[in-house]
């Protein structure tokens, strides 16, 4: 069995695959924008076809500068769009894996709007999806 651990820094090892996008695999009192943490396991489930298999849901937070409101949103829809270069969904799908860690990795969407989150340097805007892993 793949650590948890492991399994979190493999979701930030996909996330390291878009250009400027700084990403942490916890969630990081002082992150540096525009970056990705990664928060959870939020929910799991052990055994559901009794051949050992665990599925862990995470949560894979976005956060962006939001000096001006106008372009921190667009720029977080710009990484949870389903494609293009700086999509985390992409880069997730890119090798759903996590470089052999686990059996399979789904983005399963959002998990609200975007809202202010508190770090130590101040406010950002962030948003999260949730994403899906299997692993035996």
């Amino acid at each position: 069995m793949t650590s948890l651990g492991a399994v979190m820094e493999g979701l930030a090892r996909r996330g390291r695959t878009i250009s400027g996008l700084k990403c942490y695999p916890v969630m990081h009192p002082n992150p540096d924008p525009p970056a990705m943490c990664v928060q959870g396991p939020v929910r799991w489930t052990y055994d559901e076809t009794f051949d050992g298999q665990v599925r862990y849901v995470f949560q894979c937070w976005v956060l962006v500068t939001p000096a001006n409101l106008t372009h921190a949103q667009q720029a977080l829809f710009t990484y949870l769009a389903p494609t293009g270069t700086s999509s985390l969904p992409a880069a997730v799908y890119g090798d759903p894996t996590l470089g052999g860690l686990v059996e399979d990795t789904k983005v399963l969407g959002g998990v609200g709007p975007p809202a202010q989150v508190s770090s130590d340097s101040g406010p950002l805007l962030g948003c999260a999806l949730e994403v899906e892993v299997t692993a035996t």
